[in-house]
Formats: structure tokens, C-alpha cells, sequence
């Protein structure tokens, strides 16, 4: 096996295991949510698009 394959074998599992490589993670989750979570209600649609006879044509 080379050297290089090594170093990523071991830096793969040491960012899977990490207590804090999983914290950043999570914490970024979180993040992401509550991005998604301030968006509804402020979405307009349309109320003459209609998605199912737009599906069907293609």
C-alpha cells in the first residue's frame, strides 16, 4: 500500500471519529436548518402553474 493511501485511510477515519470534526458537523446541520426553517412563509407561488400537466409533457 502506498505511503499516500496510508495518510488517507488515516485522515478519513480520524475526521470520521473526531469529537469535534462531528461537533462542527453538527453545528452546521443546525445551521443549515434554521436557514430552511426562516424561508417558510415567505415563499410566493404561483397558483396558475400547474405541475402536474408540466410533468407530463416531458
Amino acid at each position: 500500500m502506498r505511503r499516500s493511501q496510508i495518510f488517507d485511510d488515516n485522515y478519513r477515519w480520524l475526521m470520521a471519529t473526531h469529537p469535534t470534526v462531528s461537533t462542527l458537523r453538527e453545528y452546521i446541520q443546525r445551521r443549515k436548518q434554521l436557514k430552511v426553517v426562516e424561508l417558510f412563509g415567505t415563499i410566493d407561488y404561483d397558483e396558475d402553474c400547474n405541475y402536474k400537466q408540466q410533468r407530463q409533457t416531458l
